[in-house]
């Protein structure tokens, strides 16, 4: 087995490489798009090649001797790649996704993303001229030679997608039209996401996470609004992740939040070592994720992990995977209205929880499911 990588600079490679060297030692090859000779994400030394345009990697590499070609996210190299290699009958291609390269799109709506609430506050009003250029966008994607265009027809060459849960490739596949098959994959395995075991005592883990960024799509102001409706339970405190995104969002959210908790408000506008904001997280009994779509899924996955309870909108196909799967997870849209809902899990339900996301994402287990794809 020979297998060719093609990836950006990017911060999950060596977690992906590392996973198919166990499986197939000495049989990757990696490419490496970029116009600096030094990478600065890449932090583990692989047998790669840099280049900078297609006709540089087809003058270093014989794309034909490869039986397995792993396209890491569909980027636009990526796509002319596709677009303009022959393959041989019996080469197959795997698109891993990272989910901005499809998001663009103008088969996912961006306005879908966000709630009323959201928009309303934090997304700027359509101009007339904003409002053309999204109306024109699927026309300009299927008669001119645009970059979208060139992923959209790349993506329907693929032999297999790969994605964690099957809702997700589900969804890409009937919005994009696509002939590739499901190939389970995940850059995370448990072991990278979860830290180590919590010593905060289950009396002290009285928090709640809300949202993972100064990102609009978490629509924080949905599930502000929701709890201080609702009223904290006692020592309940509100950690809200806003280190990085978009600040204008984050110092408008920190007005907002402070207006409607005071003191109980605590957002994290700065980065910090992650052993740090690992036992921060680890403080909190409840996380609420209000993404409509899939995002942030290893913080949820990591937040299920450690016995927290986790409310995802039936939105997100997180959310139906995680039901699919047996874990007890809960509906921002329908169980969140009580103090009664503030209450932490269960042992047995946290013990539960527990059990079936090592099954799902432990690195063996992964490892096995890799070898029989």
């Amino acid at each position: 087995m020979k297998i060719l990588h093609l990836s950006t600079d990017n911060i999950f490679l060596d977690n992906a490489l590392e996973q198919f060297e166990f499986c197939y030692p000495n049989s990757n090859q990696v490419i490496i798009w970029s116009e600096n000779s030094i990478l600065k994400k890449i932090k583990t030394k692989w047998d790669l090649k840099i280049v900078d345009s297609l006709n540089v990697l087809i003058e270093l590499v014989d794309v034909n001797v490869f039986d397995l070609i792993v396209l890491h996210s569909l980027n636009v190299q990526n796509a002319n790649f596709i677009n303009n290699i022959k393959f041989g009958a019996n080469q197959k291609v795997i698109w891993m996704l990272h989910g901005y390269e499809v998001y663009t799109l103008s088969k996912f709506n961006s306005n879908d993303i966000y709630s009323d609430k959201t928009k309303i506050h934090f997304i700027p009003k359509h101009s007339a001229k904003k409002l053309l250029k999204e109306f024109g966008r699927p026309i300009f994607e299927k008669i001119l030679k645009t970059d979208n265009k060139s992923i959209i027809q790349a993506a329907r060459k693929v032999n297999y997608l790969g994605i964690l849960y099957i809702e997700e490739y589900k969804q890409i596949r009937d919005k994009l039209g696509l002939k590739a098959e499901w190939f389970q994959f995940t850059y995370y395995p448990l072991e990278k996401i979860v830290p180590e075991k919590s010593t905060v005592p289950l009396d002290e883990k009285n928090n709640i996470l809300v949202g993972n960024s100064a990102n609009e799509s978490n629509n924080h102001i949905d599930v502000f609004d929701k709890l201080k409706k609702i009223g904290l339970l006692e020592k309940q405190n509100i950690i809200c992740p806003l280190s990085y995104g978009n600040k204008c969002y984050a110092d408008a959210l920190i007005v907002y939040g402070k207006e409607c908790f005071d003191k109980n408000f605590s957002p994290l506008v700065k980065f910090m070592p992650i052993e740090d904001y690992n036992k921060i997280t680890a403080s909190c009994s409840l996380s609420i994720m209000n993404h409509y779509r899939q995002q942030a899924a290893g913080t949820v996955l990591a937040m299920v992990y450690s016995g927290s309870k986790v409310f995802l909108s039936t939105k997100n196909t997180l959310f139906h995977y995680l039901i699919r799967i047996g874990v007890t997870v809960f509906s921002i849209e329908e169980d969140l209205k009580t103090k009664a809902d503030l209450f932490p899990l269960n042992k047995t339900q946290q013990d539960k929880n527990r059990d079936i996301i090592y099954y799902e994402i432990n690195q063996n287990d992964l490892l096995i499911r890799l070898k029989q794809n």
